[in-house]
C-alpha cells in the first residue's frame, strides 16, 4: 500500500502567506507546527492582496496542525551543551567585535569523490576577496556516497550577470540509485532576482528543466 501524504496546510493555504523554513513535529507526534509570514503588498505588484486578517494585521504567524492520531510517548531530547566546539563557533560578549567572514580565494580547485570520480571548480571572488562572484564546477563520474548517483556535466552559479540576479547555467546527468535525471537551463541561463526575498514574487527569466526517470519538473510561473 502507497503511504498516505496529505497537504497539512490545505485548509488555510492562502498565496498572500509564505511558510518560513521547516515544519516541526511535537515530541508526541500529534501534531506538526511551522511558520509563516505575509509575502505580499506593495512589492510584490502581479498578486491580488485581499489583507493580512490577523489580528492588527501582523504579517508572521504560527501554524499547528493536529493530526488527529494517539500521541506517542514523548521522548526528551538528549542535553546539548552551552559551550560550543571552537572549529565553528566562538564565545560571544559585548564587547566582541563582528568577525571578518573568510572567503574561498580565486582558483582552481579539485574535489575527489569519497567513492569515484573527481569535481574541478573554479572559483571566482571579488576584488575586496570578501565573497563569492562565481563558481563553475565540472564533474567526471563523481559519486560522494556508495551506492548514490553518478554525476557528470557542468553548472555554474553567477551573480555578475546581472545586478540583484543569480543565474544558473546547468547541463548534468545523474543514473544510479534514482535512476536517469538531468537537469539543464536555456540559452543564457536560469536568473533570479533575490533583492526582495520576503516577498512573495517570484520572478525569473529563462528556465530551468528537470527530467528525472521520465518526468519533466519546470520552475515555478513568475508572480508565484
Amino acid at each position: 500500500m502507497a503511504p498516505l501524504t496529505e497537504q497539512i496546510n490545505a485548509a488555510v493555504a492562502n498565496p498572500d502567506w509564505n511558510a518560513l523554513a521547516d515544519p516541526t513535529w511535537l515530541a508526541n507526534s500529534a501534531a506538526v507546527v511551522w511558520a509563516e509570514g505575509y509575502a505580499c503588498g506593495a512589492n510584490a505588484p502581479t498578486l491580488q492582496c485581499a489583507g493580512s486578517g490577523e489580528p492588527g494585521g501582523r504579517n508572521s504567524r504560527v501554524m499547528i496542525a493536529r493530526l488527529g492520531i494517539p500521541p506517542t510517548r514523548a521522548v526528551p531530547p538528549p542535553p546539548i551543551s552551552n559551550t560550543a566546539p571552537a572549529a565553528w563557533a566562538i564565545p560571544y560578549t559585548a564587547t566582541t567585535p563582528s568577525p571578518t567572514p573568510n572567503s574561498i580565494p580565486t582558483g582552481t580547485y579539485t574535489i575527489k569523490g569519497n567513492v569515484f570520480g573527481y569535481a574541478t571548480a573554479q572559483i571566482t571572488d571579488n576584488s575586496a576577496g570578501t565573497a563569492l562572484q562565481s563558481i563553475q564546477v565540472a564533474y567526471h563520474n563523481y559519486v560522494q556516497r556508495e551506492g548514490m548517483n553518478v554525476v557528470n556535466g557542468t553548472e555554474e552559479v553567477d551573480t555578475t550577470t546581472v545586478p540583484g540576479d543569480i543565474t544558473w547555467n546547468d547541463d548534468l546527468t545523474i543514473f544510479g540509485q534514482q535512476g536517469f535525471g538531468t537537469q539543464v537551463t536555456s540559452p543564457g541561463g536560469f536568473s533570479v532576482n533575490l533583492l526582495d526575498l520576503d516577498f512573495n514574487d517570484f520572478q525569473a527569466t529563462g528556465t530551468m528543466t528537470t527530467t528525472l526517470n521520465g518526468v519533466t519538473y519546470t520552475q515555478p510561473a513568475n508572480g508565484n
